[in-house]
């Protein structure tokens, strides 16, 4: 009798506990699908307040006091309309700010970030700005209403500001072919230029010569994706 109670018991405590251990992962889980809901709200409240601390006028940015804050900037963007006010870093893990916000917190809407392999100062013939979801406002340039409204937006570096004039909206179900870097001459230039202009969405009359430097936002998770080209003036 008294074996059959203490088996009882045994059967009662191991019941417990696995009652115990399945109500944490419930509110472990429940506090996890709180934080992810949370994370659009989080990165925009970042973002605002960087900015708002950042500028020193219109279009001007505080480069030290941004550098101070994280030394992986590189520059920042603005783009008056479509709520693009961003900085846009380089880390030696190309793949860092995809998940991660300016300020390092974990979070999937990640910082605009240019990849490790590209030149910092944007000297390069395309720099590509990548940035997943905060760059969605760029499929608004699907219609040209939108790209005459908007036809260019700002960038700065610590060195200098630039005017982006949009050169071509891309929809592409194929990121790597719609994005190039590498140009063997001139003539692959113009050949990239001339495949962006037939391809976009938008009619500009902006035009981009050999000896231009153009930048390309990219907004896309995964392959498919829209990418928005400018010429750096």
């Amino acid at each position: 009798m008294e074996n059959q109670k203490n088996t009882n018991k045994k059967k009662i405590t191991i019941y417990a506990v696995i009652m115990v251990v399945m109500l944490l992962i419930a509110i472990g889980s429940g506090v996890v699908i709180i934080l992810d809901r949370n994370q659009p709200e989080r990165a925009a409240e970042e973002y605002q307040t960087l900015a708002a601390e950042v500028h020193t006028g219109a279009v001007s940015v505080d480069f030290q006091l941004l550098s101070e804050k994280n030394a992986d900037v590189r520059a920042w963007i603005i783009s008056e309309g479509t709520g693009i006010d961003y900085p846009i870093v380089q880390n030696e893990d190309s793949e860092y700010y995809r998940d991660h916000l300016f300020s390092g917190s974990g979070n999937r809407f990640g910082c605009l970030y240019i990849d490790a392999a590209q030149s910092a100062d944007f000297s390069g013939r395309n720099t590509v700005i990548h940035g997943g979801a905060l760059l969605d406002p760029i499929y608004k340039y699907a219609q040209q209403d939108y790209y005459e409204l908007i036809p260019s937006m700002t960038l700065s570096t610590p060195e200098a500001s630039h005017t982006v004039l949009l050169y071509a909206g891309v929809r592409t179900d194929d990121i790597a072919t719609a994005i190039r870097t590498e140009f063997a001459d001139n003539t692959e230039f113009a050949d990239y230029i001339s495949w962006l202009a037939e391809n976009s969405v938008f009619d500009s009359s902006v035009t981009v010569a050999a000896g231009d430097r153009i930048v390309t936002l990219c907004a896309s998770d995964g392959t498919e994706g829209f990418v928005l080209v400018g010429k750096l003036a």
